[in-house]
């Protein structure tokens, strides 16, 4: 038992010992990464320091008079005017006077907002300096995070990667070989396929030879066959010519006789009309005097209706009041019955008791006397 408890104290310091190493070693990362970001915020200041002397309206919204013209002739000594032009001693920008002034800028909150205005203004030389420094102190961050086993793990990451790229490698050889075979073996098939195509071609010139010969000879035999029959038709169509004008005559006589039957109807059929319009008259006028009828009878068959339904309102209400006496009537013949029915079990009850106790009362008196009996008996002997 006290070796487990000594085991357990030793694991629980090598765990606060590694989680002091963690967070101090956090610690030292925060603090590289805030001096890499104040050293890159002060050298934007002491780069933009010519560009406040040329531009100075926004220095002197933020800082007052006497720091202002203290800035003005610490700079004008170091930073000439029009200093583009000229070459500038960055030697003497490690004066003690011109680190305050940066020190003095860098502590200056409302002077922040305007540092990316004359940033702007810089030459691309001094922006490509402040951004390699930012790429610089990201690099670092990222470099300071990233701990030796997770780079570990990311390697080994890699080398499996590697592995299976190398793997898939060897299968695309392997494809590419039997992809080749593949071709080699579909030419040597296709070199068979149009052999037997040409021995097919040969064959089917032979055979389209034959049946043009065929086809030849049934077309010498259907032409003698046409000839054989254009004779057979012409003797024909003389016999039908004759018929044709036979059956002419007959229709011309057919045709006249259709017409005076044609008129005969037509005079029947005009009768026929006026007799048809007379009755649809008459059906129009008995129509009309039905629809009247059927009008006036519709009316009426409303009435009706209301009158019937006033009368099933007046039924409901009666019907209402008879059925309560009706309930009424049957709950007290209801009552009057089971009365009677009470009275009736009661006589029957009571005549059965009495008539079971008159036996039970004969039976007790036949006993008492034979019992009776008995004693004299015994008393005489």
């Amino acid at each position: 038992m006290n070796a487990d408890l000594l085991d357990l104290e030793e694991q629980e310091s090598l765990e606060n010992i590694s989680n002091f190493n963690r967070s101090q070693h956090q610690a030292y990362i925060l603090r590289v990464l805030r001096v890499l970001k104040t050293g890159i915020k002060k050298l934007t200041i002491a780069l933009i320091i010519p560009v406040i002397v040329e531009h100075p309206e926004c220095l002197k919204l933020c800082v007052s008079p006497e720091e202002f013209s203290e800035f003005i002739e610490i700079c004008t000594k170091y930073f000439p005017p029009n200093c583009e032009n000229t070459i500038v001693d960055y030697e003497k920008i490690i004066d003690l006077r011109i680190i305050e002034v940066i020190e003095m800028l860098h502590s200056n909150e409302a002077f922040k907002a305007h540092i990316p205005k004359y940033i702007e203004k810089l030459p691309d030389e001094d922006k490509e300096l402040l951004a390699s420094f930012g790429d610089l102190s990201t690099i670092a961050g990222i470099r300071l995070s990233t701990s030796a086993s997770s780079e570990i793990n990311r390697e080994k990451v890699i080398h499996v990667f590697y592995l299976s790229n190398e793997e898939v490698k060897e299968k695309i050889k392997r494809t590419k070989t039997d992809m080749l075979v593949k071709r080699i073996v579909l030419k040597w098939k296709t070199l068979a396929k149009n052999a037997l195509l040409d021995e097919y071609d040969e064959t089917l010139k032979a055979k389209k030879w034959e049946n043009a010969m065929i086809t030849k000879k049934e077309m010498d035999k259907t032409t003698e066959r046409m000839e054989e029959m254009c004779n057979t038709s012409a003797v024909k169509q003389g016999y039908l010519l004759e018929e044709y004008r036979n059956a002419k005559s007959n229709y011309e006589v057919a045709a006249r006789k259709n017409i005076d039957n044609e008129r005969k109807t037509r005079a029947i059929k005009n009768r026929n009309l006026i007799q048809l319009q007379t009755l649809i008259h008459k059906y129009d006028t008995d129509i009309i005097n039905k629809i009247k009828e059927s009008d006036g009878l519709s009316e009426e068959i409303k009435k009706k209706r209301e009158e019937i339904k006033e009368f099933n309102v007046e039924f409901e209400k009666i019907e209402e009041e008879y059925l309560d006496l009706v309930h009424k009537k049957y709950m007290e013949e209801k009552i009057a019955f089971e009365n009677k029915l009470y009275l009736f079990m009661a006589n029957r009850a009571a005549r059965i008791i009495q008539k079971y106790w008159k036996i039970f009362w004969k039976k007790k008196q036949k006993e008492l006397k034979s019992k009776g009996k008995d004693k004299k008996g015994k008393k005489k002997k």
